[in-house]
């Protein structure tokens, strides 16, 4: 009904003084990093083989920044990545939001193939990941408030890098209370968190017609961000899996190792992403820095 009545109703508008769209930089992005998720995501199975997919990804998005630097109105204006907070924000959310990602596909895996957990169980199980997180947002303003932006995101994150070290030594049974139950509520809250400062960060300082490009191009490391790093995560957990199949454990410690193998890479991606914040971002209290 909406969609019969809207041409109606609605009168067109368009702002003739806007850019002409960028189609061929759209056309890049979207097939390089489709491409490149896509060629990690089969490098597990198909080796070296995946390479030309790869390559092709590196191709495509070379192509794309030479485009954007050659155009007048470039969807993406790359002299915008020269301020470093938007910068920084970008390369940690992409870790963080990857982190939260990896935890939640991860430990379900671990929860129902491991543990034997059923749906709903696993779901109750996460619970705590949930509240945790809840609270972290809710603290975050003020922590910021309290340390500043810098602080909040490089200590979150280092300490989020720290419970994925403990996911790293999850048993092959009974490793819900003693282990995904800690780092659940250490993890939840430190993620969140830094979500705050890095938001903020990555939205401001920017010219004022370019506050949309500054939201997209945060929307865009925060789900691509996620995407690449649970690639990575699901493919070295594969990989280490089935090579402890070969080499003679049973399926749940196979299992198990390739989930700690992903749990390490996570914390690595996120210790990188604290050091990235702190060399980025600005501190309110500068005189203390």
């Amino acid at each position: 009904m909406s969609a019969t009545l809207a041409p109606a109703v609605l009168r067109e508008s368009r702002d003739e003084q806007a850019p002409p769209l960028d189609v061929l930089g759209a056309l890049l992005a979207a097939a390089g990093f489709g491409a490149l998720v896509f060629g990690i995501v089969r490098f597990e199975q198909d080796g070296a083989d995946a390479a030309p997919v790869l390559v092709g990804a590196a191709i495509l998005l070379a192509t794309f920044v030479a485009v954007e630097h050659r155009l007048s109105t470039p969807m993406v204006r790359l002299a915008i990545f020269r301020h470093r907070p938007l910068t920084g924000a970008n390369l940690s959310i992409a870790a963080n939001a990857g982190g939260f990602t990896g935890i939640m596909f991860i430990a379900t895996l671990y929860l129902q193939q491991v543990l034997g957990y059923s749906a709903l169980e696993t779901g109750l199980a996460f619970i705590p990941l949930a509240l945790s997180a809840c609270i972290g947002g809710l603290l975050a303003t003020r922590i910021v408030a309290w340390a500043g932006p810098r602080r909040t995101a490089a200590v979150s994150m280092t300490i989020s890098a720290a419970a994925f070290v403990l996911l790293s030594h999850t048993p092959n049974h009974n490793g819900y209370a003693p282990v995904l139950l800690p780092a659940f509520l250490i993890a939840g809250f430190t993620i969140a968190a830094a979500f705050v400062p890095l938001t903020a960060q990555g939205l401001t300082g920017v010219r004022e017609g370019e506050k949309g490009l500054a939201s997209g191009l945060f929307q865009t490391s925060t789900h691509l961000g996620a995407a690449i790093v649970l690639s990575v995560l699901a493919t070295a957990a594969t990989s280490r899996t089935s090579a402890a199949e070969a080499a003679g454990q049973t399926s749940h410690a196979a299992m198990t190792s390739g989930f700690s193998v992903a749990f390490l890479i996570a914390a690595a991606l996120l210790a990188l992403g604290a050091a990235t914040a702190a060399r980025t971002l600005p501190s309110t209290r500068a005189s203390n820095d």
